[in-house]
């Protein structure tokens, strides 16, 4: 017998008794005075709108009376009949089923309920029954709809001594059409799942058992399909996602599914799917002339993304559990119908959005049946929790009788390995665990070369020293050199750079390539080879010199405010040299730091002098370094105070040598003018606001719109006399402490 989605039915009138407060026992047939009383006592019907309950009667015309105001007899032996018809007509069979009266309705005419679908209203609710009481009317028909299914419910008569009935699954998309003549009085019933019903098992087929084992065996040397996902046909809610709650042919679907899982080992949920489509709009309808005026909706075009993603999970013991998002692919998916709009429950539409366009965002939800093999649990974590997967991944890798199931899982999971960032020790360390277990040294080099050696700090020298225990110095050799070629001097020069000439929030390569005087030791302490020591560090050595020759680009600003940093890098250095005597990288920082800042006066470099001068002084070019600090100290010294009315500046390297920024350059230095007013082109106002607006100098720059063109007055800070007080002082205490 196929199985439906609805059902329906008819008992003799004289097997029920409804007595409604306030008016007494319904007669037979419902007619004058009865009726009008009915209406009296009934109120106007609200329905359910996601979590919102709504009264509108676009919407719903219809009265209802609560199900607290009626009473029913006879109902214990009319339901068992309703109970067999139902079960054999929508496949629910051996599932026991209770019926809760919901409410009575009271349809006049033109009154009626659009299309709609029945909220859960209790635990266990599958099923809205209806029973239309005998009352002569015409139209009210109830249209049922179950994807391209439609069922006509009609109970129009003018006289009738049975008590018509009707269940469908409370998914269904149902209509009360509008009642032509008469009334249509009905009582509606939440049916629900008996509590103490027990799943029965379903045989599942020998061929549903091949086909499972079929698709979760390599294929011509293909690797193995992780899950299988099987979309159900019928819709549920979150409290309605239950093995002993499926609908219909989802029922014996699942249980097939079930039975055949269990035979072969399969683990086996039930979960919600979400389904996201994003397609460009089609707006051949739009009146551009007067945008504001659509005529039409806009429509789909093509389609530019979609995904699925599987959660709340339920397991075959009916326990929700918290596995956590699962986005899954198509191959994964066998749907024996397609997603429609009845599986739609959100829409967007979006405006112009960059290289997208105009769009149009669906949300769908599926529910489905999710099969994957017990031995896939731990590929199958990668996807939900990649953290938790790593620690049992690690874990794994600590026991030298799970060698060969490590190397499978990493041959499956290696693009999802590669994206743990290597800024974070513990996660680089874990790495380094899982390539040392490696029986294959080329997937253990695979495995970590996209790491960066740029951000390594001291706790990343214990992951180092697992490696060359287990793989040998060539191994880390080889490694280091592919690390420093994938992230070449050039690019980290430039990361540096930008980051100092933009604001940027957490951690930055320029606080990881600090920290030096703590991961040298460290990877002295762990034993990591003296020569890869020096190699790593000369390294740095290369980004540091590199980074002096182009500060120069940035703003005076920009330049200013990374000094701190600049200077402790190269004190760092310094003091890493000093821990390797055996490399020039000592000498070389202080060779280059003699050849000149560049963008600095050597008075800048005071701090680190008299930081180092105790450890450093036997360094070659130490002590000529120290001379020349001290000379431009004493030169700086020399000059007197600024008079009261010297407006003069002391200007730094400016980057850009045009003849407007000379210009501005020259008034700056000018002993006489506080300000100066530059009639100038947008353009060229524009170029002088960018690059003296950053300088740090402290001036103030307007443009006033006077003339044309218009004019920019730049003037000094007033406090210049003050400032250079400041910074004498400061200059006279460095020169003491440099003796």
């Amino acid at each position: 017998m196929p199985i439906s989605f609805h059902a329906q039915g008819a008992f003799p009138v004289q097997a029920l008794s409804v007595n409604v407060k306030g008016l007494g026992a319904l007669p037979p047939f419902l007619q004058a005075p009865e009726l009008g009383r009915l209406c009296e006592l009934a109120s106007a019907a609200s329905f359910g709108l996601r979590d919102q309950t709504l009264l509108d009667k676009a919407v719903r015309d219809t009265s209802e009376i609560k199900a607290s105001s009626i009473t029913l007899s006879g109902w214990d032996a009319v339901w068992p009949d309703i109970e067999v018809s139902v079960q054999q007509a929508m496949g629910l069979q051996g599932v026991p089923l209770q019926a809760h009266l919901h409410n009575a309705l009271v349809y006049g005419p033109g009154q009626f309920f659009k299309m709609h679908q029945d909220t859960e209203k209790m635990p266990g609710m599958v099923l809205t029954l209806v029973l239309v009481w005998p009352c002569a009317h015409l139209g009210g028909h109830l249209v049922l709809h179950q994807g391209d299914d439609v069922h006509r419910f009609q109970s129009e008569h003018l006289h009738t001594d049975q008590i018509q009935w009707c269940a469908f699954y409370a998914d269904c998309h149902h209509e009360v059409r509008p009642v032509q003549q008469g009334h249509r009085v009905v009582l509606t019933f939440n049916v629900v799942l008996r509590p103490d019903s027990t799943q029965t098992k379903t045989a599942h087929s020998p061929a549903l058992q091949a086909a499972l084992q079929q698709h979760f065996q390599p294929q011509d040397g293909a690797s193995s399909k992780q899950r299988l996902v099987v979309f159900l046909d019928h819709e549920y809610s979150q409290k309605g996602l239950s093995w002993g709650l499926l609908k219909g042919h989802d029922r014996t679907h699942a249980q097939a599914l079930r039975s055949a899982a269990d035979a072969l080992g399969l683990r086996v949920y039930l979960a919600l799917a979400e389904i996201h489509e994003m397609w460009t709009a089609n707006l051949s309808d739009v009146d551009y002339r007067r945008p504001h005026k659509r005529q039409a909706e806009p429509e789909r075009d093509e389609l530019i993304e979609h995904s699925t993603t599987l959660d709340h999970w339920v397991d075959t013991n009916h326990v929700v559990q918290k596995i956590g998002h699962l986005q899954v692919r198509d191959h994964d998916i066998v749907s024996l119908r397609e997603t429609d709009e009845d599986d739609l429950v959100n829409s967007e539409y979006e405006g112009y959005m960059g290289n997208y366009g105009e769009t149009l965002d669906y949300w769908y939800r599926r529910a489905a049946v999710v099969l994957w093999p017990q031995s896939s649990e731990l590929l199958q974590q990668f996807d939900l929790d990649a953290d938790k997967a790593l620690q049992a991944l690690v874990a794994l890798a600590g026991q030298s009788e799970q060698a060969a199931k490590v190397l499978s899982t990493v041959q499956a999971v290696k693009a999802r390995l590669l994206r743990f960032q290597s800024e974070n020790p513990q996660r680089f360390t874990d790495q380094c665990l899982i390539a040392a277990s490696l029986s294959d040294p080329q997937l253990a080099l695979e495995l970590l070369e996209t790491a960066s050696p740029w951000v390594f700090v001291a706790g990343h020298a214990g992951g180092l020293a697992v490696l060359v225990k287990a793989h040998g110095q060539k191994f880390c050799d080889e490694l280091l050199s592919r690390w420093l070629q994938k992230h070449d001097l050039e690019s980290q020069v430039k990361r540096v750079l930008s980051e100092w000439a933009y604001s940027y929030g957490g951690t930055t390569l320029r606080e990881h390539l600090l920290g030096q005087t703590e991961l040298i030791p460290a990877m002295m302490q762990a034993g990591l080879d003296l020569s890869w020591i020096e190699r790593f560090a000369q390294a740095r050595c290369q980004l540091w010199q590199q980074l002096e020759s182009q500060w120069i680009t940035l703003t005076p600003q920009a330049r200013d405010t990374a000094w701190p940093w600049r200077s402790q890098f190269a004190a760092e250095l310094i003091r890493i040299g000093l821990l390797l005597p055996s490399t020039p990288l000592a000498a070389d920082v202080v060779r280059q730091l003699n050849e000149g800042l560049g963008s600095h006066s050597l008075v800048v470099l005071s701090p680190l002098l008299i930081e180092l001068d105790k450890v450093a002084h036997a360094v070659a070019g130490w002590s000529t370094l120290r001379e020349r600090v001290k000379q431009a100290l004493d030169l700086s010294l020399a000059k007197a105070l600024p008079e009261q009315g010297d407006w003069s500046m002391v200007v730094p390297v400016m980057r850009c040598q045009c003849a407007d920024c000379r210009q501005v350059m020259t008034f700056l230095k000018n002993h006489d003018s506080a300000n100066v007013l530059l009639a100038m082109a947008e353009a060229r106002r524009k170029h002088i606001l960018e690059e003296f607006g950053q300088s740090g100098l402290g001036l103030t720059m307007e443009v006033l719109r006077q003339g044309s063109p218009h004019k920019l007055r730049i003037s000094k800070p007033a406090n210049l006399r003050e400032k250079a007080a400041q910074q004498r002082v400061q200059h006279e205490l460095w020169r003491a402490a440099l003796g």
